[in-house]
């Protein structure tokens, strides 16, 4: 039997009403998690941020340490 992206897309939709259906007797909503990807905007500023506290701590411990 050979199934077409219609009924692929049908059996989808259904699958989701039968989890809602389940949730809703459950008393539970359905939550989507966050990204837990950091984004390209999100890892230079950490990587700045690190380079800053670096440079920081290397000034502020320069004339203890000399």
């Amino acid at each position: 039997m050979e199934r077409n992206f219609k009924d692929v897309v049908e059996n989808i939709r259904g699958a989701e009403k039968d989890v809602d259906k389940v949730l809703d007797a459950a008393r539970l909503e359905r939550h989507e998690g966050p990204n837990r990807h950091m984004t390209g905007e999100q890892k230079l500023i950490l990587l700045l941020s690190l380079i800053a506290a670096g440079t920081f701590l290397t000034l502020l411990l320069a004339p203890i340490l000399l």
